[in-house]
């Protein structure tokens, strides 16, 4: 009898109250093709969510006075304090990782299928860390993925086998058993591993 194939997704989305609809778009053909899928979402552990409005405090009106502020001496240093804010809400929630470790430790998993926005860089290089320890491949997407430049950034995060940029739904499932028994990963379009843009690098030369 064929071993069925056991999938996590993993959705960093915080944006939305609950998994979006191009999730499901993925899941429902690999559910169709007999493949075993779980998706973990962080937000259903208790992880914070995106804060679209903050409740009004003091602090909050001292934050605004000084991102508002024309004053010479706070424009020099407007770059750098966006840059320490979004260094920290970008961090990989303890929550997040905690859970998808005690999932990978206790499930048998042969993929995981994460998908990510920019800002969940260090995240994304945590959970692919995780997955290196057990051996298992991971396959990054999300929106941001069709630009090379972006790909090229991330390609090199230990643990990430492979990233997709584009409509996955229509090739997932043969992505997915691709990666799992180790076979060719080149002709799929939209799909970037590390040789496949040195490659294109070589080409353009």
């Amino acid at each position: 009898m064929k071993k069925k194939n056991n999938i996590l997704i993993v959705d960093l989305n915080n944006f939305a109250r609950y998994p979006t609809l191009a999730i499901a778009y993925l899941i429902a053909p690999l559910r169709k093709a007999k493949f075993h899928v779980d998706l973990l979402s962080p937000l259903a552990f208790g992880a914070n969510s995106f804060e679209r409005e903050s409740h009004e405090t003091y602090w909050e009106h001292i934050k605004r006075r000084i991102y508002f502020s024309t004053h010479p001496i706070m424009t020099k240093v407007h770059d750098r304090l966006r840059d320490i804010v979004a260094k920290k809400m970008s961090q990989p929630q303890a929550i997040t990782i905690n859970a998808i470790s005690e999932y990978i430790e206790v499930s048998s998993v042969d993929i995981i299928l994460l998908s990510a926005y920019l800002n969940h860089y260090p995240s994304v290089k945590a959970i692919a860390e995780l997955a290196k320890e057990k051996g298992i491949p991971v396959l990054l997407g999300g929106p941001a993925f069709n630009n090379e430049k972006v790909v090229q950034e991330w390609i090199g995060l230990k643990g990430v086998t492979a990233i997709f940029g584009g409509e996955a739904e229509m090739v997932i499932t043969d992505v997915v058993d691709a990666i799992i028994n180790n076979k060719s990963l080149e002709n799929f379009d939209g799909l970037f591993t590390t040789n496949k843009l040195h490659d294109q690098d070589k080409e353009r030369l």
